[in-house]
């Protein structure tokens, strides 16, 4: 198993980052290889299911993603099936005037494990992506 992660502090409340990054809907404003996320099944809490399309690294990913643990504001983590199976845990927390909102993966087969140092380049630039979308 490989880990990858990545954090940012943005100029907004903690709830507004929240319901905006807890929302997969949201995905394709901020997530480059994300082109599109549709909610399948329940209302963004434990239980709900998207279905996203995505690219990385020139490969089509379709994925299924289920929300196992969500406590507003501060964390969800979501469960990945598909050709890049993963679980990944976002987590929020008060950082002066804003949100320190972090995303750490654990990915689980290869090939994927070996390019985790990319993976993690990826997630900062998506992260600083969010930011722009945010503040903006």
């Amino acid at each position: 198993m490989a880990a990858v992660g990545a954090h940012i502090v943005i100029a907004r409340p903690i709830v507004e980052v929240y319901d905006f990054v807890t929302d997969l809907r949201n995905d394709p404003t901020w997530w480059s290889g994300i082109s599109r996320s549709v909610r399948v099944a329940g209302e963004g809490g434990v239980g709900t299911r998207y279905q996203l399309e995505a690219r990385l690294l020139g490969v089509s990913l379709p994925t299924q993603i289920d929300v196992i643990e969500a406590e507003r504001p501060h964390r969800m983590t979501i469960k990945a099936e598909g050709k890049l199976p993963y679980v990944a845990r976002y987590t929020l927390a008060p950082a002066g005037n804003g949100t320190r909102f972090a995303i750490y993966a654990e990915i689980e087969q290869s090939p994927w494990r070996q390019l985790a140092p990319v993976l993690s380049m990826v997630m900062r630039h998506h992260m600083r992506s969010l930011n722009r979308v945010l503040t903006n």
